[in-house]
């Protein structure tokens, strides 16, 4: 089946609001189809995904390219294309409560996480370490480390949230928007 002939099949998520609910959302509307709620199956993890199309409970999965290329190599999944993300992939979030009565102890740990990704890239062994713990060929962790990149700051740009938002909202998976700047903490 080609990407554009998957409108009507199971997705297989991790769970409602992760990345592979999100994306489905997303490669949908770039074609102009909207997802129903009843197409999502909830599989947890990639060894979830696995036997749920394996089981044929589900039909598509979006996830990590690299990841995933162990279940591709075995026959379990089969690549129909690629979705990249329309955002950055990952952020720190916390509610206002913890921030109040945590702010130093979170204000380390984002330190902390920086110091660590900063040097990650750099280790000596880590396209063997990430081979050997995902199961991939140490080329294709070269080229996966070469797409990666983190923001070191202790901040983010306000118009990457708004951007993130209103495509959220109209996708239909936030019922509103907030103001950018009143969500975002800034040390």
């Amino acid at each position: 089946e080609s990407e554009t002939e998957i409108f009507n099949k199971k997705y297989a998520v991790s769970r409602l609001g992760s990345g592979s609910h999100l994306m489905a959302h997303v490669h949908a509307n770039k074609f102009g189809a909207t997802l129903k709620d009843d197409q999502f199956v909830i599989v947890n993890s990639l060894r979830g995904a696995e036997t749920s199309l394996t089981d044929k409970a589900a039909d598509i999965f979006f996830w990590e390219k690299y990841t995933t290329q162990p279940s591709v190599d075995k026959g379990l999944f089969k690549r129909i294309g690629e979705a990249p993300t329309p955002w950055p992939c990952f952020v720190v979030v916390a509610n206002n409560d913890f921030i109040t009565n945590h702010k130093a102890l979170l204000f380390d740990t984002l330190v902390g996480i920086n110091q660590v990704t900063k040097t990650f890239k750099n280790l000596s062994d880590v396209v063997a370490m990430i081979a050997q713990k995902y199961n991939l060929d140490k080329e294709q962790v070269k080229e996966w480390l070469e797409t990666v990149s983190w923001n070191y700051e202790m901040k983010i740009d306000s118009s990457v949230i708004d951007h993130i938002s209103k495509q959220m909202f109209n996708l239909g998976l936030i019922k509103n928007r907030k103001d950018t700047n009143s969500i975002i903490y800034k040390f």
